[in-house]
């Protein structure tokens, strides 16, 4: 692994951890056991090395995305809801990952700089257009028969899990998450 990957990696764990705002330069070094010149020589700031973070769990978010709704089997709504599963199970309190990263650095001083919040536009844009993928897919086999216009409900379905995960979170329990699933697959999507 080249030494820039390696900042990438150690700095996704520590931003997800404890976001972009609390995450410091010298903390980074310290994790990755390189000196500071080698982070320089690599990224001109640490906004840029931000950026480099955000594309780096957008791109991994993106492959268990179209792992979990375009080649696992299934129906279309039926792999909708298990990809929701898995990232509650995931993200959500007792998960290996304690929240979301793209939603956590939303609210962390990330959304302040252009460049990183320009990043993080990209990576919800990319989540919403795969489940609006799987929705037309859907719609199309008869599935879904809704006629609320498809972009508009794939941008509900990731704003509203964002929501409840953050209030899961807030509680310490998965509530606000299995009540999104409810809603969603019982309700909305039935």
């Amino acid at each position: 692994m080249s030494t820039r990957e390696h900042f990438i990696d150690v700095g996704l764990k520590l931003m997800q951890e404890r976001g972009y705002e609390a995450t410091g330069l010298l903390e980074i070094l310290a994790e990755a056991g390189l000196p500071k010149g080698s982070f320089y020589h690599h990224f001109g700031s640490k906004e840029e090395f931000g950026r480099e973070v955000i594309a780096r769990y957008a791109a991994r978010e993106a492959e268990r995305c179209v792992h979990m709704l375009s080649e696992s089997k299934g129906t279309p709504l039926a792999r909708l809801r298990r990809y929701f599963k898995e990232l509650n199970h995931v993200f959500g309190p007792g998960g290996d990952i304690n929240g979301c990263m793209i939603g956590r650095l939303s609210l962390d001083g990330a959304a302040q700089s252009d460049l990183l919040r320009s990043q993080l536009v990209l990576a919800f844009t990319g989540w919403q257009k795969a489940i609006e993928q799987v929705l037309r897919e859907a719609k199309g086999v008869g599935e879904l028969t809704t006629k609320q216009p498809l972009p508009s409900l794939a941008a509900f379905l990731v704003n509203g899990w964002e929501g409840a995960l953050l209030r899961s979170q807030a509680d310490h329990s998965d509530a606000a998450l299995r009540n999104f699933q409810q809603i969603v697959f019982d309700r909305l999507l039935a």
